[in-house]
């Protein structure tokens, strides 16, 4: 036979479920809010100056060059950058940030995205060059559409090619390019040689402002070394 509803057991076990939701979509919203709280936090207490917050292009813009190409079209990502741009060229009143390198905690993060966008930010006022020193996994061939072959930082350290031949000028603007040239097995061979300290020292005089896009720092140690030879690191 049927049974009547049990409306005390009902209403109860409805507002318990709704406090529960409730609780539940409240700590969601908290922790999802005070992400960004929370990584700032962390980086003041490391006396790690946030210089400008960059905000993420579309997913589908797959390759470097595509997406720098779609960088240079979005204002807001190229306004932080120019914020970015504003932040060292301050801080260069007190600190000597001509030589910059460009790592990221991870890889496939933007680095090298900021890197290029980054150094034509710095070409619009004076002589920049962008340097590929990734020597794992080098991309800043691709962002400018270089051929693989074409020469670079291994050629100059290896003594195989002069400067001149491996730093490539942008036409018509005050922008030149470095790639990593030949990917090495070892690339500590290279960026471990006092001729790559002697020759970053080189370029700080050359160029008014030199970019380095340097690995990831928890995959290689690779940016530790780079960032002994360099004014700041970004």
């Amino acid at each position: 036979s049927p049974s009547k509803p049990n409306l005390s057991l009902l209403l109860a076990a409805s507002l318990v479920l709704a406090v529960f939701i409730s609780v539940m979509g409240w700590l969601f919203l908290h922790i999802v809010s005070d992400r960004r709280s929370r990584i700032v936090n962390v980086l003041k207490a490391m006396d790690v100056p946030i210089l400008s917050e960059i905000p993420r292009l579309s997913k589908a813009k797959r390759s470097l060059s595509n997406a720098l190409q779609a960088s240079r079209e979005d204002l807001r990502f190229a306004e932080s950058i120019r914020t970015l741009r504003t932040a060292l060229t301050v801080r260069s009143e007190e600190e000597d940030n001509r030589l910059i390198a460009i790592t990221g905690v991870k890889s496939n993060d933007g680095k090298s995205l900021i890197a290029a966008s980054l150094g034509e930010s710095f070409a619009k006022l004076e002589k920049a060059l962008i340097l590929d020193a990734n020597l794992r996994y080098p991309s800043i061939s691709t962002a400018y559409q270089f051929k693989q072959e074409r020469v670079g930082l291994t050629h100059f350290i290896g003594r195989t090619q002069p400067a001149g031949k491996c730093i490539h000028r942008i036409a018509d603007t005050q922008l030149s390019v470095m790639p990593s040239g030949i990917v090495p097995q070892d690339p500590m061979v290279y960026i471990g040689k006092p001729r790559f300290k002697a020759f970053l020292h080189n370029l700080g005089i050359i160029f008014d402002r030199v970019i380095v896009d340097a690995p990831a720092l928890t995959q290689f140690s690779d940016a530790l070394v780079i960032g002994r030879n360099v004014d700041a690191i970004v």
